[in-house]
């Protein structure tokens, strides 16, 4: 009874404790690096995150919402689309979404 009754507090201790280990890391977790600029963002700044050419029609995914040209996001509508950036137009104001930030990543 005594050898039982130890290798069950042992075999729980052992499953408290791999599962300890288990929420400190998440495998599946990005690297910090990977999504920097939108991050970087504000709550309520909008992101160009990709521009897709399929067929010769234009597409691009604005924080996270994918838009064709006159879509609307917010107050803005999507204007014109580029090679590297698009432009959003509001009433009040003319908007550009660069595709890449002007940080540069130093190596060391």
């Amino acid at each position: 009874m005594y050898k039982f009754l130890t290798l069950l507090i042992a075999f729980f201790s052992y499953l408290l404790s791999v599962s300890a280990v288990a929420k400190q890391t998440d495998p599946t977790r990005p690297f910090s690096g990977s999504s920097a600029a939108v991050k970087k963002a504000k709550v309520n700044q909008l992101v160009l995150q990709s521009i897709v050419e399929q067929g010769g029609e234009k597409s691009v995914i604005v924080s996270g919402k994918l838009l064709k040209l006159g879509d609307k996001i917010g107050q803005y509508r999507l204007d014109e689309i580029n090679t590297n950036q698009v432009t959003l137009i509001s009433a009040e104001k003319r908007l550009t979404l660069p595709l890449f930030s002007n940080v540069v990543a130093k190596i060391k």
